[in-house]
């Protein structure tokens, strides 16, 4: 189950799952992912009318952990945008493992983003 609070500038941020099940950042991988928490939109890529949101884990340019409600497939063609900063992308789900309750936590590959994760131009 999702455990949130409110910060003084309004967003949402889980407590408790993202630290409880922490996946280990492995060694050769491409780009070094920074671990942070990031409030993010999701949406498949053939109904972007459907948006749901989501929290990171950890990321890099090219690629994110995140924390969502949502059932997700590896392969899955997905939209996602940064609510904090301008990153906007297309990507693809990588793996997908259910934790408590709702909640899943999602490996995305972004194809083409363009933006910043954390700052608006």
């Amino acid at each position: 189950m999702f455990q949130v609070a409110s910060g003084n500038d309004g967003p949402v941020v889980p407590r408790g799952l993202a630290r409880e099940n922490p996946m280990p950042i492995l060694p050769g991988r491409c780009e070094t992912r920074i671990v942070t928490v990031v409030p993010v939109y999701l949406s498949r890529s053939d109904q972007l009318a459907s948006v749901e949101t989501g929290f990171t884990e950890n990321i890099s340019r090219h690629g994110a952990r995140v924390l969502t409600r949502g059932q997700w497939r590896p392969g899955d063609q997905v939209v996602i945008s940064s609510r904090r900063g301008s990153l906007q992308s297309q990507g693809r789900v990588v793996y997908s493992q259910p934790l408590a309750g709702t909640a899943t936590v999602i490996g995305l590959q972004l194809s083409s983003p363009k933006g910043d994760w954390l700052s608006k131009p």
